[in-house]
């Protein structure tokens, strides 16, 4: 039996540990004991769910009656979103009626097939197999990522590459495999988020059939020698598909591993952090680590990712293990292929000159790829023949891996590994033109590699059109490159767009702008600079889009055009008057993550003294940060709310309201101003996606009043009401008047029951008004 040692590596170059484990060499399945895979004729059964135990798991009579003679343990649907056949005229296959039964492991299978085979409610009847991942002897004196750029030029010309293009959040790599680590730290960044679900509410938001499956699936339903009893997860699918064996990671790792992040290492599809975020990896675990040490798929487990990748819209599917037929995964990889998706099929690891591998033989769209090492050469252990389609580096190759469930990285080598280079590869073309067709993006792939013969005469045209190169490839594509002088500013804003997109592609003949108001301009040359001017406020989504031979590609910038105000309002006050109220309003045309409002208010004298700040409204109940400073001594007032996760929607209206106390210095008619100031560096600004900026300011402030003597309870009128506010503040505990003195109706400097008695004689009496001779 062979064995691989696998290099765990914590950081960049330092070796943890060698741990031998073992491995299955070459590409050979097996049943899986006790399972078998059934459909149902059209129209009898195509929803019948998931049951266990017990024999009435159809409801159909002849079906059960074998059930219960065979001892079936249980009921799985393979597909679980497929509930109905696809409507008239469609191009896709029928995956509703498709099922698994479950057997005693030590049931005859042959006898099983041999009596469902004549029910006449089932269309057909089959083994499952499991499949080994294509891992072999890795060589612990590689050094790391040689893949990338050798000294020698035997590599993928990624450096170069990244130069066009990095990947695009858009493309989703589908990874089927032992499952990723998707908290591993040069990998999480790149995970896929099921945008559909919303998590841990218990519902299939998507509808797909899949409940809280926000970053893939995990459709293990315990595997065969699952090592359990290791740490393995052998219990039913759940939405965890997070990886105790480390191929899939490791895979996932090549294919998009974070790129530019100042950890581990780089994905060929990776992005370039922090700007710009890499292609997703859609996580899709489908195999097990076993209690014999090997890594192991399951071809129930793959038709049912496949067909989950199509529905939530994967580009590419990487598939690094053997595979072997079942009605099943013929027909979710033909709706696949039939909508565009491209497998990246492992060659095996026999070193032979032959192929009995189910998505090779059987789908010449599916690329199969050999292995290389780091001098071009055939990797020894490399499956070879004019089968193949395309090589790739796949020996001695570091990227992140998992080992019960810890996050580090290791060298591996086999055609696993040489699989997800071409995969990373589509999803850097697709990023460029999403809509390139199969044949295009294997032309892309073929036509332009490395010719390697030469280099291997023994096994000229029996390794593909060569060895991939990145560069080579991607160059022929249109690359749709542009800046602005600006980005962000108020109405209205005259933007300047440079083409930099430098001629790259083959065949170019279109250059055209779509500025996001409902204009564009159209240029049949390069450089195609243009300028446009945006007349009214809003966030604008910039495009420009190149067309070459291949198709076209398009890159776009957020324009943002501001018109915000912040305004303080007018409130009228008495001399001495606490709690007087200054709303302060919001105005933005952006999505706003942060607000800082820096104030200053009076007039040197300090005549007012501010009481309190209280944010208010429905615009602000949400955020999280909402922060006040005040000092009264240096007349300042400074305002802070952040909400990074939900920023404030464009709008407008109250934010707080601040409660100030007026000195007894002030003269009437006088206004007690606030405005904007700077304030221990901070000033009045918005944050937005696109930056900070400073919103137009209308300030506000206090206006001194004449007071209404004898209005004790500040109705702005005279009445009886008043003489009750001074008795119940006199005898019974009430509020007094704001400020006190107003509620001294006879002027004699005291609010005493003499004012209740002097206000009876006005207001009944013919007495005089109130405040004469004040």
């Amino acid at each position: 039996m062979k064995r691989r040692a696998i290099i765990l590596i914590i950081g960049i170059g330092l070796f943890l540990s060698s741990l031998p484990l073992n491995s299955w060499g070459g590409s050979s399945c097996r049943d899986i004991p006790g399972l078998l895979l059934v459909k149902f004729k059209s129209g009898i059964a195509s929803n019948l769910g998931t049951k266990k135990a017990g024999t009435n798991l159809t409801g159909i009579a002849s079906v059960d009656q074998l059930n219960q003679r065979y001892n079936a343990k249980g009921l799985n649907k393979v597909f679980a979103g497929e509930t109905s056949p696809p409507p008239p005229g469609s191009s896709l296959l029928d995956l509703s009626g498709f099922y698994e039964i479950e057997f005693p492991e030590e049931s005859d299978l042959q006898q099983l097939i041999a009596a469902y085979t004549k029910d006449p409610n089932l269309e057909s009847v089959e083994t499952v197999k499991m499949c080994p991942v294509d891992v072999t002897p890795n060589d612990p004196d590689a050094s790391s990522q040689w893949h990338l750029n050798n000294y020698n030029d035997a590599d993928v010309d990624a450096y170069e590459a990244w130069n066009i293009g990095t990947g695009d959040t858009s493309i989703i790599l589908g990874i089927l495999d032992t499952g990723v680590l998707w908290y591993h730290p040069d990998l999480s960044g790149n995970i896929w988020p099921n945008s559909g679900e919303i998590p841990s509410n218990g519902i299939d938001d998507d509808g797909n059939g899949y409940i809280d499956d926000v970053r893939g699936w995990d459709f293990v339903a315990g595997g065969y020698l699952c090592d359990a009893g290791g740490g393995e997860d052998c219990s039913l699918p759940d939405n965890d598909p997070k990886d105790f064996d480390g191929h899939g990671t490791h895979v996932s790792g090549i294919a998009a591993a974070v790129t530019n992040n100042g950890t581990g290492g780089a994905g060929l599809a990776g992005g370039w952090y922090s700007s710009k975020k890499g292609c997703r990896i859609m996580s899709l675990r489908i195999g097990w680590h076993a209690t014999d040490g090997r890594g192991y798929v399951s071809m129930d487990n793959a038709a049912a990712a496949v067909n989950y990748a199509r529905v939530k819209g994967a580009t590419a599917i990487n598939c690094s293990w053997g595979s072997s037929y079942n009605s099943a995964l013929y027909t979710a990889i033909t709706n696949a292929l039939n909508q565009g998706m491209v497998f990246c099929k492992s060659a095996g690891n026999d070193d032979i000159n032959y192929t009995d591998d189910f998505l090779i033989t059987t789908f010449p769209q599916v690329l199969a790829i050999a292995a290389t090492d780091r001098y071009d050469h055939k990797a020894s252990f490399s499956n070879y023949g004019d089968w193949i389609d395309i090589s790739a580096p796949g020996d001695a190759i570091r990227s992140t891996y998992a080992y019960n469930y810890g996050s580090y990285y290791a060298i591996l080598s086999g055609t696993s590994m040489s699989a997800p280079m071409v995969t990373g590869m589509v999803g850097l073309l697709r990023s460029k033109v999403p809509n390139l067709s199969i044949a295009q993006v294997t032309s892309l792939i073929e036509d332009y590699s490395d010719d390697i013969d030469a280099l291997n005469p023994t096994y000229a045209g029996q390794l593909g059109a060569g060895r991939i190169s990145l560069y080579n490839s991607i160059i022929h594509l249109p690359n749709a490159k542009f800046s602005t002088d600006v980005s962000l500013g108020e109405t209205p804003l005259t933007v300047n767009f440079t083409d930099s997109s430098a001629g790259v592609g083959d065949g170019l003949s279109s250059w055209k702008w779509v500025f996001g108001d409902g204009d564009s301009t159209t240029f049949s040359y390069s450089p195609a600079d243009t300028f446009h001017t945006y007349l009214n406020p809003g966030l604008y989504t910039s495009a420009f889009s190149v067309t070459g031979t291949w198709g076209t590609n398009t890159q776009k910038k957020l324009i943002g055009v501001t018109a915000d105000t912040v305004k303080v309002s007018y409130s009228k006050g008495l001399a001495q008057e606490y709690g007087v109220k200054i709303p302060v309003y919001g105005n933005n045309f952006l999505p706003c993550s942060r607000l800082i409002i820096a104030l200053r208010f009076g007039h040197g004298s300090a005549p007012l003294t501010c009481d309190s700040v209280r944010f208010w409204g429905t615009r602000v109940e949400n955020f999280p940060v909402k922060n006040v400073s005040v000092h009264n001594g240096n007349q300042t007032i400074l305002l802070s709310l952040q909400n990074s996760s939900y920023p404030l929607d464009p709008g407008s209206g109250l934010l707080a309201n601040i409660y100030f106390t007026i000195d007894t210095p002030v003269v009437v008619g006088e206004t007690l101003g606030i405005d904007s100031a700077v304030i221990s560096g901070s000033y009045l600004n918005y944050t937005c996606i696109l930056g900070n900026y400073a919103p137009h300011f209308q300030a506000g402030g206090i206006q001194v009043a004449a007071p209404k003597w004898g209005d004790a309870n500040r109705d702005d009128k005279v009445t009886v009401t008043d003489v009750i506010f001074l008795i119940n503040y006199l005898f019974k505990g009430g509020p007094q008047s704001n400020p006190l003195y107003i509620g001294d109706a006879n002027c004699d400097g005291k609010v005493s029951v003499s004012d209740a008695v002097y206000l009876i004689n006005y207001l009944f009496k013919g007495g005089p008004p109130p405040g004469q001779g004040c």
